[in-house]
């Protein structure tokens, strides 16, 4: 069987401590993922600084030993390829439009 969902969480900083608290909450309500699908990011070239923070966290030496001791597999999709990360890149899209169209009402 196989599940296929989006996760959004609020974190405080793009520091490693605070990543793995938050992939520390996921688990506690999901439990261990056994493969877990990034973009790289390098896509949006307007977020150039944001998105260097976010390369570093994600190869930080205390990220990768938590994954690895949890046997979690990163897989990275290749740079300039959102079609790879279809899926998610869809489920983030719908995600953006509804909370879009929420806020708008609110405001």
């Amino acid at each position: 069987m196989c599940t296929k969902a989006v996760h959004l969480e609020l974190v405080s900083s793009l520091s490693a401590a605070a990543f793995l608290s938050a992939l520390r909450r996921f688990v506690s309500r999901r439990g261990y993922p056994s493969d877990i699908y990034s973009d790289n990011g390098t896509n949006f070239v307007g977020a150039s600084a944001y998105l260097k923070d976010l390369f570093k966290l994600l190869h930080n030496s205390n990220v990768q030993d938590y994954s690895s001791s949890k046997n979690i597999q990163w897989h990275f999709i290749p740079p300039y390829a959102p079609n790879f990360g279809g899926v998610w890149e869809a489920s983030v899209k719908l995600t953006k439009h509804h909370l879009l169209k929420t806020l708008k009402r609110l405001c």
